[in-house]
């Protein structure tokens, strides 16, 4: 990792922390979708963070993961029903993958 790529990384990960513990503060006082809102905002700002550290050897699954999320995270503030579909299918996807990566043994790409 370049030094430029450190002191991005270094500054991404105080952004995560920052926002991690903000939303849980916040999360104390918002309806109880919007904390799953946060978390999957989180979970993109994870994979984006590891897409930085390893650039084109990120994981595409996790890519792909992090493109759904950011397509569709706010459709919670239009339809609660359809927001929970996405995180279904979230959840489904990895499931999945877990499992084939586990009964293959390794990282798939």
């Amino acid at each position: 990792m370049s030094q430029n790529s450190s002191g991005d990384f270094g500054k991404e990960i105080f952004d995560i922390i920052v926002f991690a513990l903000s939303a849980a503060r916040i999360s104390a006082d918002e309806p109880p979708l919007y904390g799953s809102l946060r978390l999957i905002d989180l979970s993109s700002k994870i994979i984006k963070l590891q897409e930085l550290v390893e650039g084109e050897r990120a994981d595409k699954f996790l890519q792909r993961i992090r493109q759904i999320i950011e397509e569709k995270k706010y459709i919670v503030m239009a339809s609660e029903e359809e927001f929970v579909k996405v995180l279904d299918q979230l959840v489904s996807e990895c499931a999945r993958e877990m499992k084939n990566r586990r009964k293959l043994g390794q990282k798939r790409e």
